[in-house]
């Protein structure tokens, strides 16, 4: 059964992925530097290096927030992306148009805050997770995909952000 290669992102949140390089792309590029056959060993170690680097940066990033986590997760096919979750997310939702949004008591006791506080600050955080998301596509060598077709039988189709694939996801939206 076909599934899309990555999850759909939560909360308008960017798609940063990884690990997206082609084989023969990079065994090309090696061997015009160096020289050298590149083997499919070499390519192996090479995205599992990818994927740790971008593991380390999620943990190190998801250890100063207080309601979300963001973790690497692989793609169905290949590659992998960074996604985004809320720490409490089979409690209560820090959505305020969702029917399972946090209530006051529960504001209090997870968060020692009022609720309208809570979700301020849950929100404040979701700026700062999209900006660092945004700048390590931007310096870090991960790319933006934009889903641009999601189908009845579970495939979807992806491109690499442009500025015009950015106005089409925003019409969509």
């Amino acid at each position: 059964m076909p599934a899309p290669n990555f999850r759909s992102m939560l909360y308008g949140m960017p798609m940063v992925c990884g690990g997206m390089e082609d084989f023969d792309d990079l065994k090309t590029a090696f061997e015009e530097d160096y020289g050298e056959e590149y083997t499919m060993a070499q390519y192996q170690l090479d995205m599992e290096d990818e994927y740790e680097n971008a593991v380390s940066l999620a943990k190190a990033f998801s250890e100063n927030l207080v309601y979300h986590y963001v973790t690497v997760e692989s793609g169905y096919y290949s590659g992998f992306q960074f996604f985004v979750e809320e720490k409490y997310s089979a409690i209560f939702d820090l959505d305020r148009n969702s029917k399972y949004c946090i209530d006051k008591e529960s504001a209090r006791y997870y968060f020692g805050l009022c609720r309208s506080s809570a979700l301020r600050e849950a929100n404040a955080e979701k700026r700062k997770i999209t900006r660092w998301l945004e700048n390590l596509a931007g310096n870090s060598g991960y790319e933006v995909l934009v889903c641009t077709a999601r189908f009845s039988n579970g495939e979807a189709f992806y491109e690499r952000r442009t500025p015009r694939t950015s106005l089409l996801a925003a019409a969509r939206a």
